[in-house]
């Protein structure tokens, strides 16, 4: 066996570490099972199966702005040993979104999201179509952009098309 990642496989094919040691279980209600240890306050869960984690820019498209539509101010996104696939994939772009400033995450073991000014930023700049392809695009263009230059991209789109309208922006 591998040490790390590769090390923490287990039965089911889903992959937990605490801090860089093996662990598995729950809590008796299908949560995670936290170790008891202070070196070990931060569980990781990977996805179930081999496949990489990519990010994927329709998916947080998609999550940004349901996640303002919604009525609650905070999404609740626990981790637990059971995640689907799909659900692993959402919790991995929430995290992503976090990390770009978008969302702020908290909770004693996270899970708890909180959309910045940032991300509302963010969602009225992709929010339309045209803009959306847009900026898909000149992003592939460059192999590649971080969500904040995609942001970026995304309002430079949105001030042209408000110049295009008569808008002045100063």
């Amino acid at each position: 066996m591998h040490r790390g990642y590769a090390g923490c496989r287990s039965p089911k094919n889903h992959l937990i570490c605490w801090n860089g040691k093996t662990g598995a279980g729950t809590d008796g209600g299908g949560g995670m099972a936290l170790a008891e240890s202070s070196t070990a306050r931060h569980p990781v869960r990977i996805c179930a199966g081999d496949k990489i984690m990519r990010r994927d820019d329709d998916l947080i498209r998609t999550l940004m702005p349901d996640f303002e539509d919604s009525d609650e101010p905070l999404l609740l996104a626990a981790k637990h040993l059971s995640m689907t696939h799909e659900e692993c994939r959402r919790y991995y772009h929430l995290k992503c979104l976090a990390d770009a400033g978008f969302l702020e995450e908290s909770g004693r073991y996270g899970g708890i999201f909180r959309m910045t000014n940032a991300g509302h930023d963010f969602c009225a700049a992709i929010r339309d179509d045209k803009i959306w392809q847009k900026t898909k695009v000149a992003s592939a263009s460059m192999a590649g952009v971080s969500l904040g230059i995609m942001k970026d991209i995304g309002v430079g789109y949105l001030r042209a098309k408000l110049a295009e309208m008569g808008v002045p922006l100063g």
